[in-house]
């Protein structure tokens, strides 16, 4: 992933309607924790997924129902 962009730019996908998008924002380990709280209560499944895989702040609930639901990708993570 190019992390090159601004941290203004992963907000703005953590905001946008796109799930493409919000994934992206999931992704990116540097999201501040008032945007990881917002993921972390989407609507996508993957992008709550790759929250719980790649976020530091990503809450303990999201690393369980990942572990629980979806155990093959969370042990690629």
């Amino acid at each position: 992933m190019d992390t090159a962009q601004s941290p203004e730019w992963f907000a703005a996908c953590a905001a946008s309607e796109e799930p493409v998008l919000r994934r992206v924002a999931a992704s990116w380990p540097g999201l501040p924790a008032a945007l990881v709280e917002t993921l972390a209560r989407d609507d996508d499944e993957e992008v709550r997924i790759r929250l719980a895989c790649l976020h530091p702040l990503a809450p303990p609930h999201l690393l369980l129902d990942g572990f629980v639901t979806r155990l093959p990708t969370v042990r690629t993570c």
